[in-house]
This record gives structure tokens, C-alpha cells and sequence, in this order.
């Protein structure tokens, strides 16, 4: 008899601002995240980099992470000081980005984001609705914030009732703008933690509300388990 197999949940990973893919994979390593994901073969990662080279001063939390590989960055924002709006340049060139990797190697189960990486993840599913095509079965959002550009407010019209999860930080300094992201959807489901602007390492009980997020909205309940090592205080990973 031959054994059923189960098909590993499509992860889409985006990384943070002047980060890069290798540093989003370690983030998640340190968190405890990957491992829980990819425990028993029930999860698939492709880790995929902005298009743009950084284009300014690298935090130095992110230069104590080892990365033989550029830094990089999704767009960059400028506020215009006469008209007090937001531009984000490079954000075209992202999306067409974005775009090539759904079209040639999707569609992805999930699209994940850290920071900004989340803004990425919750636009582009909202680029995807508005073109017609498959959008992700549900978003993770890590710390993300809502694009203020105005050009894109009815994108998130059409990702409202998406599901999503997001993780953010009591003391997060951008804590205002994610709770605008999660304003935007019409049952998100929240999980905070006592750090800041972290990948955190999940308690039990918010490791089991994230497998419970994925099995509901990607299938296969015995396709996820909770591991020992998730269990415990939060911790920072950033």
C-alpha cells in the first residue's frame, strides 16, 4: 500500500528594511519560528530579496547578524515636506518583483513578513486581488505597518476580508502604524509580546494559536505540531 503524503504549506518570506533573505532566515532560526514551520515537512520556505540595494545606513542591530550577502530594501519612504504625503521609491519595481516570482513559482499558501517585509506582504496581496489573480490563502504580518501612499488605499479594500496574522510588540515604536495594518482586515488575529521591534520567540500558547491560524485557513490538522522547544518566556530575536 502506498502511504499518503501531504503537500507542505507554500511559505512566501520577505524580509525587513536594509536586511536581506539570509538575515530573515536567521531571524526566524533564532526565533524558534522556522523550526515549528518546518517540523515534520509540513512547511516550505522560499526566502526571497528586495530588488533595490540599501540605500542608506545599515541599523546596527541588523550589522551584529552575519550575512555574507548585500543588504537590501523593498522601497524607500520619503515624506514630502510641501505636501506632507508619502512616497515610496522603488515600490514599483518591488511589485513587478513580487510579481515574477507569483507568476513563475506560485501561487504561494502564505506570504510572511518582518517590518517591512509585512507592508510588502499585506500590498502585494492586495495587488493580486485588484489584478484578478490568486491571492495568498492567508498573510503573517511580523511587526508590519499600512502603506500611507494614497495611491494605494483601495488595494486594501480588497485584501479585508484575507486572513491574517499579526505578532507585535508592546514596545514596538512603530506599534501606531501596525495597529493601522491590523485595522485593515475584517478578523485579524493579534498576538503582542513584551519586546519590541523583534522577530519574538512564541510562548506555547502563542506558538498554538499560530498552528491553529495555519491549519484552519491552509489545511491538514495533523500536518503542524506544537514542539517542546516554543514553549516558555518570549524572547527577542532581532
Amino acid at each position: 500500500m502506498t502511504a499518503m503524503t501531504t503537500a507542505p504549506i507554500r511559505i512566501l518570506a520577505l524580509h525587513s528594511f536594509r536586511t536581506n533573505r539570509t538575515i530573515l532566515e536567521k531571524q526566524l532560526v533564532l526565533a524558534g519560528w522556522h523550526q515549528l514551520l518546518l517540523r515534520d515537512s509540513s512547511a516550505s520556505f522560499t526566502f526571497l530579496d528586495a530588488p533595490h540595494l540599501a540605500s542608506g545606513p545599515i541599523p546596527d542591530d541588523v550589522k551584529s547578524i552575519p550575512t555574507d550577502d548585500p543588504y537590501r530594501e523593498w522601497w524607500n519612504a520619503n515624506r514630502d515636506p510641501e505636501t506632507d504625503a508619502w512616497h515610496y521609491d522603488g515600490c514599483d519595481a518591488t511589485l513587478d518583483t513580487l510579481e515574477h516570482e507569483w507568476d513563475s513559482n506560485g501561487p504561494y499558501d502564505v506570504i510572511l513578513g518582518f517590518s517591512q517585509g509585512a507592508a510588502v506582504a499585506a500590498l502585494f496581496s492586495g495587488v493580486l486581488a485588484s489584478k484578478g489573480k490568486t491571492m495568498p490563502k492567508c498573510i503573517i504580518c511580523i511587526s508590519g505597518i499600512r502603506v500611507r501612499d494614497p495611491r494605494f488605499e483601495a488595494v486594501y479594500d480588497a485584501i479585508r476580508d484575507l486572513p491574517s496574522f499579526h505578532v507585535s510588540g508592546l514596545r514596538d515604536p512603530v506599534k501606531v502604524m501596525t495597529n493601522r495594518l491590523v485595522a485593515s482586515f475584517a478578523a485579524p488575529e493579534v498576538v503582542q509580546h513584551e519586546r519590541g521591534h523583534v522577530v519574538p520567540r512564541l510562548g506555547a500558547q502563542e506558538a498554538e494559536k499560530l498552528v491553529g491560524f495555519l491549519r484552519r485557513w491552509c489545511g491538514g490538522e495533523s500536518r503542524l505540531i506544537v514542539p517542546v522547544f516554543l514553549t516558555g518566556i518570549a524572547q527577542e530575536a532581532g
